[in-house]
């Protein structure tokens, strides 16, 4: 059994799951251009052949402006419990 750490995203401009202003796909979740109010969520979860339940380590709300055919990567960080939010205009969607 090992522990499971990642970062989802939990509501987008107060919508659960972002439903109406973004989707998700295999390669991440596209969010429509603009600036939006995310909630994300740092969790983890004890696996041994499937995730059990997730506990939710913190969550905190960022607003920010999305530009069109940016890719944005979200790292936690766990210490200070803060997420960082790059972005890179090479990648393309």
């Amino acid at each position: 059994m090992f522990q499971i750490e990642g970062v989802s995203i939990l509501s987008i401009d107060d919508i659960n799951n972002g439903h109406g202003v973004s989707f998700s796909s295999i390669n991440g979740r596209f969010i429509a251009a603009g600036k939006h109010k995310v909630t994300f969520q740092f969790y983890t979860c004890q696996k041994f052949n499937r995730c059990a339940a997730m506990d939710i380590v913190y969550t905190k709300d960022i607003t920010m402006e999305f530009l069109p055919g940016a890719v944005y990567i979200v790292e936690a960080r766990s210490g200070n419990k803060n997420f960082r939010i790059t972005r890179d205009m090479k990648q393309s969607i």
